[in-house]
C-alpha cells in the first residue's frame, strides 16, 4: 500500500522525499513501509515546527520542511540517510541521549553548544531541540522524534549585548568614580569633589537634583526622569522601599560645552529616622563610549549597509569571509572588531579558546607570544606595511608555523584607526620545505660519496701509471751490463715520475684545501707579468695573449708557487677551450669585494681580482657546475688529468679567496680569481748570495722523524752534504737530547705527523726554551699546517730533494748567524 500525499507537494522535503530508493535501505518498497513509520512521516511532515525523527535501529533520517533551512550543506541527499552520517561531526556528543531515546526517556536542551562543520567553516553552534521516543502499536520505541530550533543568532546577539552590558559595569566601577547620595523626597542632592568635577558644579553650595537634570542632552532628560520617578516611588503604584536600585547612562553638557557620556548606579537606603535616599556612584564614560560606537559600527554597519543594497560592500563581505585564511581587525587599543570565520576556528584549533569581539588580542596569548603580537600591532598602528614569519598557538593544541601580514586599517579620510592581519598557515609548506632541504643534503652526501668514489679511482689510476714507470726503471737498473746512458736515462726516469707524483699530491690537497701553503706579499701585477711568460710559451703563436695590468703596485698575501700553478692551469685551460688559436686576455686590479657566489653569501673587503678571458668554444650550462670537480674533464683520454681547475679552487678558497666563472657557449669563457689584497710592510729578505755562502761542514742537524726509513734516509742525505747528524725518534726524545746539550746543535728539522708530541708542539717549546735554535718542518700533509698556516716555521714539503733540503737547512744557518751577530748584517 502507498501513500500519495507523502510525496505530493512542491518544497525541499518533498522533492527528496520522491527521490528516496526505499528499495535499497532497510525499509524497503513503500508497500511494505510499517503504519508507525507511516503515522510518524505523516506527523512530522504536517508539522509547522522544525522537526525531524530517526527511524528503526538503522536511524533513518527524515524531516520536513520546517527543518530544512538548518541542514544547511547536509542538506542535498539527508533524506532517507543514516542520521549518524548526516550529523557526522556531533554524533558522538548526542549519542548517549539517542540511546537513551531509543530506550524510552525524554530530554530537552536548551542553548547547547555544538561545534560543527557549518558551510564548509567549523563553527561553534547553538541549538534548542527535544528526544522523544515514538512508539509502536505495540509500544515498542521504533523511533527518536525531535522538534530542534538554532538559536546560533540569537546566542550570538544576547552575547554581545552581554559584553557591553559587562563593559559598562566594569566602566562604572573602574577609575575614580563619584559619589552622590540623592533624597527622593527633597531633592537634595550631595556630591563628592569628584562627582563636581564630573558634572562641571561648583566645587561649593547646594546642590539638588535639578543640577543633574538640567546638564542632560534632552533626548535623555525626559527619559531618565520618568525612570527616576518610578524607581523612587514618585509616579506609578509602587511606593519607596529600602533595596530599590537604578542603573541609568545618559549624556550631558558641560559648560565649556563639551558632551560627556555618564554611568550611574545607586541603590535605596532607608536611615535611621526612617527616612529614604538613594547613594550611589558615577563615572565619565565618554571614552569608553565611543570606543563602544566603534565597536558597534565594526559589527552593525556592514549589515545595515548590506541591507540598504551596498553591493561593493557586500561583495568585500564576502570576499573576506570566503578567504579560508583567518583575518582580523583590531582598533587602536588591541580591541579585536571584526574577524572572519576562518580566524574564529583557528584560534579555537591553537588555542582551543572562542576568540571575541571586544576582547584584547594580545591578552589571549601566552605571554611571549602575547608580547610580539601586540609589538605587530604597533607596527601596523604607525603606518607600516610588513610580513613576519612566526609560530603561534598553545602547546596543548597546535603550534604551528604563520606567515602573517600585517596593515593598517585607515577611515576614508587616510587616518589610522586600527590595524588588520591576515594569516596562512605555513605549517606544511615550511615541513615540505625542511624535507626538501634534507633530501637536497642527502643528495649533495650521495654526491660526495660519488666524488669520493670518483678520486680514489683517478688517483689510483695516475699512481698506478707512476709506479711502473719507477718499478720498470729500477728493475731495468738492476740489469747488468748497462751503458752509462742507458744507467742515466733511467735514473732521470725516476727522477721525472716522482716529481710528477709530488705534482698529483700537491694537486690533491689543493683541491681539499689541505695544502700547507707559504704565504708571502708580492705584487700582484709584476707576478702576473712573469708568469704570463709561461703561459705564452705554451700557449703558442696562433693564440694573441694580453696583458694588463695597472701601473699602480697592488699587493696580495699568498702561496707564489701555488698562485703561478693556478694561473698557467687556466691558460692551458684557455687554449684547450680554443683549440690553439682566438685571443687570451689576462689582467689584474683591486676590487672591494667577492659577489656571490655557488650559494656563498657576497663578501665585501679588500681583494684583487685576476681575470682569464678566451675567445673559446664556451662551457655548456649542463657542465659549468661540475668543472671544479675532481678528475671531472671534457678532454679526450691522455689529454688532461681533470685536476686543473679542482687546483685553483682549493688555492683560492684555503687563501681566502673564491673563482668566479662566466660563460656563453660559443663566444667564451670568464675565469675571475679573487684574492685577499695584502699591504707589505718593507721586512728584509735574506739574499741567496748569502745562503749559499754557508757551508755544511761543523754544523750539527738534530733529525726528528718517527718513519724509520724516512729518518735514515734524511740522516744518509745530511751526511753527503757535509752535515754531522742526530736523530731522534719524536718530540719528547728531541726535547731530552736538547736538555742535555742544547749547544750541540745548530739547527732542528722535524716531522710534523708524530705519535706523542709532534711536529709544531715540539716547535713551540723549542722556541720557548731554546730560541737561538731554528727549526725546521716537514710534512706531505698535516691538517694542523692547512688550517692555521705554518705557526711561523719554515715548512719543507715532502717529498723533497736532497737539494731543497741542503737549500732550506743553509737559509736556517744564515738566519741563526745574522741574528747572533746583528752588527756585521748591512
Amino acid at each position: 500500500m502507498t501513500d500519495p500525499l507523502l510525496f505530493t507537494g512542491t518544497d525541499e522535503a518533498a522533492r527528496q522525499l520522491r527521490e528516496f530508493d526505499c528499495v535499497a535501505s532497510p525499509l524497503g518498497p513503500q508497500d511494505r513501509w510499517p503504519v508507525a513509520f507511516r503515522l510518524a512521516l505523516s506527523f512530522i511532515l504536517a508539522s509547522p515546527e522544525p522537526m525531524w525523527m530517526a527511524w528503526g535501529p538503522d536511524q533513518l533520517f527524515f524531516f520536513n520542511e520546517a527543518y530544512a533551512p538548518q541542514l544547511s550543506n547536509r542538506l542535498n541527499g539527508a533524506m532517507g540517510s543514516l542520521f549518524a552520517k548526516v550529523w557526522a561531526d556531533v554524533y558522538d556528543d548526542v549519542r548517549d541521549a539517542v540511546d537513551r531515546t531509543f530506550a524510552g526517556e525524554t530530554f530537552k536542551f536548551v542553548d547547547r553548544p555544538f561545534t560543527m562543520d557549518r558551510d564548509g567553516r567549523v563553527t561553534e553552534t547553538f541549538w534548542t531541540y527535544t528526544y522523544a521516543p515514538f512508539r509502536d502499536e505495540r509500544g515498542a520505541v521504533v523511533a527518536l522524534v525531535s522538534t530542534a530550533m538554532e538559536q546560533t543568532q540569537r546566542k550570538e546577539r544576547e552575547l554581545a549585548d552581554l559584553r557591553i552590558r559587562t563593559r559598562t559595569e566594569v566602566a562604572l566601577r573602574v577609575g575614580k568614580l563619584g559619589a552622590f547620595s540623592w533624597s527622593p523626597t527633597t531633592g537634595a542632592l550631595d556630591l563628592d569633589a569628584r562627582g563636581r568635577e564630573i558634572f562641571g558644579l561648583p566645587e561649593e553650595g547646594a546642590l539638588t537634583e535639578a543640577h543633574i537634570f538640567d546638564r542632560m542632552v534632552p533626548e535623555d532628560k525626559d527619559r531618565a526622569e520618568a525612570e527616576t520617578g518610578a524607581a523612587v516611588g514618585r509616579t506609578g503604584p509602587d511606593p519607596l522601599v529600602a533595596g530599590q536600585s537604578l542603573d541609568m547612562n545618559y549624556d550631558i553638557i558641560v559648560p565649556d560645552g563639551s558632551r560627556r557620556s555618564i554611568a550611574s548606579s545607586g541603590t535605596v537606603v532607608q536611615d535611621d529616622d526612617g527616612t529614604y535616599r538613594m547613594v550611589g556612584a558615577f563615572n565619565d564614560v565618554t571614552a569608553y563610549k565611543q570606543a563602544e560606537a566603534r565597536l558597534r559600527a565594526a559589527n552593525v554597519t556592514l549589515e545595515n549597509r548590506v541591507e540598504e543594497g551596498s553591493v561593493a560592500l557586500r561583495l568585500y563581505q564576502d570576499i573576506v569571509q570566503s578567504d579560508p585564511n583567518p583575518v582580523c581587525a583590531f582598533d587602536t587599543g588591541h580591541v579585536i572588531i571584526a574577524f572572519n570565520d576562518a580566524f574564529s576556528a583557528e584560534f579555537f584549533r591553537v588555542y582551543g579558546h572562542r576568540a571575541q569581539v571586544g576582547e584584547t588580542f594580545p591578552d589571549l596569548f601566552l605571554p611571549d607570544q602575547g608580547a610580539l603580537i601586540g609589538g605587530y600591532l604597533d607596527r601596523a598602528l604607525a603606518g607600516e606595511d610588513f610580513t613576519v614569519t612566526e609560530r603561534f598557538g598553545h602547546p596543548d593544541h597546535a603550534v604551528p608555523m604563520w606567515e602573517i601580514i600585517y596593515n593598517p586599517l585607515r577611515d576614508v579620510e587616510g587616518r589610522i584607526i586600527g590595524a588588520v592581519q591576515h594569516g596562512v598557515d605555513i605549517n606544511d609548506r615550511t615541513k615540505a620545505q625542511e624535507e626538501l632541504a634534507q633530501a637536497q643534503e642527502q643528495l649533495r652526501q650521495s654526491q660526495k660519496l660519488d666524488a669520493i668514489g670518483q678520486l680514489t679511482g683517478g688517483v689510483a689510476h695516475d699512481f698506478n701509471n707512476l709506479l711502473t714507470v719507477i718499478r720498470g726503471s729500477v728493475d731495468l737498473l738492476r740489469r747488468g751490463n748497462l751503458t752509462e746512458a742507458k744507467r742515466s736515462r733511467y735514473i732521470d726516469a725516476i727522477g721525472d715520475t716522482a716529481d710528477r707524483a709530488a705534482k698529483l699530491t700537491s694537486q690533491l690537497l689543493a683541491f681539499a684545501r689541505r695544502q700547507a701553503l707559504q704565504s708571502e706579499v708580492f705584487d700582484a701585477g709584476t707576478s702576473l707579468e712573469e708568469v704570463a711568460t709561461m703561459v705564452r710559451t705554451m700557449t703558442g703563436s696562433r693564440i694573441t695573449l694580453d696583458i694588463k695590468v695597472p701601473e699602480t703596485a697592488f699587493f696580495i698575501n699568498a702561496d707564489r708557487s701555488q698562485f703561478d700553478t693556478a694561473i698557467v692551469n687556466m691558460g692551458i685551460n684557455a687554449r684547450d677551450a680554443m683549440g690553439g688559436e682566438g685571443g687570451l686576455t689576462i689582467a689584474t686590479g683591486p676590487v672591494s669585494g667577492i659577489p656571490a657566489l655557488r650559494g656563498h653569501a657576497a663578501q665585501v673587503g679588500d681583494f684583487v681580482a685576476f681575470t682569464i678571458s678566451d675567445t673559446g668554444s664556451g662551457i655548456p650550462a649542463d657542465v659549468i657546475e661540475r668543472i671544479f670537480e675532481p678528475f671531472f674533464t671534457t678532454k679526450g683520454v691522455g689529454h688532461g688529468t681533470g685536476l686543473g681547475l679542482s687546483q685553483v679552487i682549493g688555492f683560492a678558497k684555503q687563501s681566502g679567496g673564491d673563482i668566479k666563472v662566466d660563460s656563453v657557449p660559443g663566444e667564451g669563457t670568464t675565469f675571475t680569481l679573487y684574492l685577499p689584497r695584502a699591504y707589505p710592510d718593507g721586512g728584509a729578505v735574506i739574499g741567496l748570495d748569502a745562503i749559499e755562502q754557508i757551508d755544511g761542514s761543523g754544523v750539527c742537524v738534530l733529525v726528528v722523524e718517527d718513519n724509520e726509513q724516512v729518518g735514515e734516509f734524511a740522516v744518509a742525505a745530511l751526511r753527503e752534504i757535509g752535515f754531522d747528524t742526530v736523530l731522534a725518534t719524536d718530540g719528547r726524545a728531541a726535547l731530552k737530547l736538547l736538555g742535555e746539550d742544547c749547544g750541540r746543535f745548530h739547527v732542528i728539522f722535524s716531522d710534523v705527523v708524530m705519535p706523542g708530541m709532534g711536529g709544531i708542539e715540539l716547535g713551540g717549546e723549542v722556541r720557548r726554551l731554546y730560541p737561538d735554535v731554528p727549526i725546521i718542518l716537514t710534512s706531505g700533509y698535516s691538517h694542523v699546517l692547512s688550517q692555521n698556516g705554518q705557526h711561523g716555521f719554515e715548512l719543507l714539503h715532502k717529498p723533497y730533494s736532497v737539494e731543497q733540503l741542503s737549500h732550506v737547512l743553509r737559509k736556517a744557518i744564515t738566519w741563526q748567524v745574522r741574528k747572533r751577530q746583528p752588527s756585521q748584517t748591512s
